[in-house]
């Protein structure tokens, strides 16, 4: 969180929402995020990249974008139902 402040970061990406609250960082104007939130914006910025970049890490894996979608399916399951609905 001190190299968040120090940085003037404006998001922390976590799924630690304990430990990171946001009213606590709401006084140094940083938001939080979930990986699943951050996932979803990143998508309604554009999702035809979005899905490039997951089909670019399937391929590089040898696997199909379903089986990367089923990986995130635990951290980040609004984010793979858009993307299945796309």
């Amino acid at each position: 969180m001190a190299s968040a402040i120090f940085g003037h970061a404006q998001v922390i990406v976590t799924n630690n929402v304990k430990h990171f609250p946001e009213e606590y960082l709401a006084q140094f104007h940083i938001l939080r995020h979930t990986a699943d939130d951050f996932l979803v914006h990143q998508f309604h910025l554009n999702p035809y990249l979005v899905t490039d970049k997951l089909d670019a890490q399937a391929i590089n894996n040898s696997r199909q974008r379903c089986d990367v979608l089923s990986t995130l399916k635990r951290v980040a399951p609004k984010f793979v139902e858009l993307v299945e609905e796309f």
